[in-house]
């Protein structure tokens, strides 16, 4: 509410939003956790006031028209997840305009993200939600939060540069080493075959891959994995270049899972095969515990 969003936390059982839910046919249009209300009958969520006005026509209206922006997957990664993260914090209504402006800055994906840190940005709270968003959506690096916290606290006045230097360590990187893999002749590498056990068969297989090498060459590059999956239980790891996904062409499968929650729509068993393609040089990842 500081920042002026509203974003749903749960959604209580009985209540108006619940039978709400309850008469949807369609899921899209049902409520969820995690969505963010912009405008309640017009009135729009406003830093200024603190959602004042919104949180009045909740209160007081005994009808509301709600609109509401949603992030875009969760299974996305690099600058496109961070920021629809940072939308969500600051200006949920511009997160429609992630992909668009993702394309129109491509190759300048972190000086975007800075400029866009520097405009929302207003007191040194905001620097603190940033660096918690940019922590938890980093591609690489083991850095503790309470050694940067204690690095931003002592560089006030000279946030930008820091985040820059951040962006550069923790993304670009990362991004420019799955760009070297898929400039490479990945057919020359052995051939693995995993199987990645889950506990439900929705439940996410935990790879967040490159976008920009499946958009441009159809490549499947792990660029991390999500700690404890399936995925990196089963030994995935950064720099594989994935084949298969149940039988499926492996980027066919990602493909088709863009717009759904996860992957796991597409692939609906609780064992999953991978085949995969990994250099020699790559040491082979020990299972997570």
């Amino acid at each position: 509410l500081r920042r002026g969003v509203l974003q749903v936390g749960s959604v209580v059982p009985e209540s108006p939003v619940d039978r709400w839910n309850a008469a949807q046919e369609s899921d899209c249009l049902r409520v969820r956790p995690g969505d963010c209300i912009i405008a309640v009958n017009g009135v729009a969520a406003q830093r200024d006031d603190q959602c004042r006005g919104v949180l009045d026509q909740l209160v007081e209206q005994p009808q509301v028209f709600l609109s509401v922006r949603r992030p875009l997957r969760e299974n996305e990664t690099g600058y496109t997840a961070l920021l629809q993260a940072v939308y969500v914090l600051f200006n949920p209504a511009k997160l429609g305009d992630v992909c668009a402006l993702l394309e129109r800055n491509r190759g300048r994906e972190r000086s975007l993200f800075i400029r866009i840190c520097n405009k929302y940005a207003m007191v040194h709270d905001d620097w603190w939600d940033l660096l918690l968003c940019l922590h938890r959506h980093r591609i690489r690096g083991k850095d503790e939060l309470s050694d940067l916290e204690a690095c931003l606290e002592q560089q006030r006045g000279n946030e930008l540069a820091l985040f820059d230097s951040w962006c550069a360590k923790w993304f670009d990187d990362a991004e420019e080493s799955a760009q070297r893999v898929a400039d490479m002749d990945t057919k020359a590498w052995p051939k693995l075959h995993l199987t990645l056990r889950r506990k439900s068969a929705g439940a996410p297989l935990g790879i967040r891959h490159d976008r920009t090498a499946l958009d441009q060459k159809g490549q499947l590059i792990v660029c991390e994995l999500l700690p404890d999956s399936p995925a990196a239980l089963a030994g995935v790891c950064p720099g594989d270049v994935i084949e298969h996904i149940g039988g499926t062409d492996a980027a066919e499968v990602a493909l088709r899972s863009r717009g759904r929650a996860t992957e796991s729509d597409t692939v609906a068993s609780l064992e999953v095969e991978l085949v995969l393609r990994r250099p020699t040089s790559l040491s082979t990842c020990v299972p997570t515990s």
